[in-house]
């Protein structure tokens, strides 16, 4: 059974470690991350999408994603509420990683139809996301 006391240190950990890992994103790693990407994007599609009327910024990275993920391992783990496996935890964030890749190839080739349904699919695709950082910590 879990105490109040772990799910106090549970959510002061979890506010700690996401602050300290947004700042890491926006600060240090987003924007080189998020260039590898476009590039890496670029020179699979070439001119084929159109990429204008999309910003590309450190949130798009998937770095939210998995610093939520490890943030939840992590608090989860330092508060006893459970043992981190640090092998599935490293699975599971290259995992988040290449799906979050994926999910910006479908944002972009969405457009090809309308803006419009491409914003739909990019609301979407955060719930998605959002389902698997569930489903692995879950599975954890």
């Amino acid at each position: 059974m879990i105490s109040k006391k772990q799910k106090i240190n549970f959510i002061i950990y979890f506010c700690l470690f996401y602050t300290i890992s947004l700042i890491l994103i926006f600060k240090i790693i987003g924007q080189p991350i998020m260039d590898f990407e476009i590039n890496l994007i670029k020179n699979i599609f070439g001119n084929t999408l159109n990429y204008t009327p999309f910003l590309f910024a450190p949130f798009c990275s998937g770095l939210v994603g998995i610093s939520i993920y490890l943030t939840i391992i992590f608090s989860l783990g330092i508060t006893k509420i459970y043992k981190i496996k640090p092998i599935k935890t490293i699975i599971y964030t290259i995992t988040l990683y290449l799906i979050n890749i994926i999910r910006l190839i479908i944002v972009l080739l969405s457009e090809k139809i309308n803006i419009e349904f491409a914003q739909t699919i990019h609301v979407i695709s955060w719930f998605i996301i959002g389902g698997f950082i569930l489903w692995f910590v879950y599975k954890n």
